[in-house]
């Protein structure tokens, strides 16, 4: 009895998985052939682009020449050059300021720790686009307006609050063990922060990477 019963439920059960399958592989082909269709597009030629079917496959022999094209007529290893370095530089530093903000208040809390780290949450609520007026006229009037270090700080500013919600968390979860045995040997509140803490906090990043 107790089979026929659970034959009508596993029976729903293939069929919501089938759909779950379907829908999730129609949202790849949504996602991946608009990617497909840039690289193809990439070999051909304007004539073979905008005359022909701009669906079709590209045509033999493939138009490598785009690439050197783009790459020096376009300048676009000098945007690849700003955007590595702007990201690179963006991420060490808010992954420094946060986790030495989030050190302190999960660790050593004082009177207004609290209060901070609700300040850095509430500003997580803030939309963006109604900051950035501002954000303009106070990057103009610290003339970093068009500049890689404006960008750098911009990003480091927005990623903070995420970062030390975080990282708040991660340091608390830590048994305080642990600093007490590294302040035993000698190390200062520095050097359990960056050779114990900080070391466990890449290693459960590299982890989640």
């Amino acid at each position: 009895m107790n089979s026929i019963e659970q034959y009508p439920r596993k029976r729903s059960q293939k069929v919501v998985r089938a759909l779950l399958y379907a829908l999730l592989g129609i949202w790849t082909i949504f996602v991946i052939y608009p990617l497909l269709w840039t690289i193809l597009g990439s070999f051909k030629t304007n004539q073979q682009f905008l005359l022909h079917a701009p669906w079709s496959l590209p045509e033999w022999p493939l138009e490598w020449a785009n690439f050197t094209a783009v790459w020096s007529n376009y300048h676009l290893g000098m945007y690849f050059t700003n955007s590595l370095l702007v990201t690179v530089a963006s991420t060490v530093l808010a992954l420094l300021l946060s986790s030495t903000t989030s050190y302190v208040i999960a660790r050593f809390p004082f009177r207004g720790s609290m209060a901070l780290y609700n300040l850095y949450l509430s500003s997580m609520m803030i939309p963006l686009i109604l900051g950035l007026i501002p954000l303009f006229f106070l990057l103009s009037n610290l003339h970093l307006d068009n500049s890689l270090l404006g960008l750098i700080l911009v990003y480091t500013a927005i990623n903070l609050p995420f970062g030390v919600f975080v990282l708040v968390g991660f340091f608390r979860s830590m048994p305080k063990e642990l600093d007490e045995a590294a302040s035993i040997d000698g190390s200062s509140h520095y050097g359990v922060f960056f050779v114990l803490c900080f070391r466990l906090l890449s290693l459960d990043l590299y982890l989640l990477a």
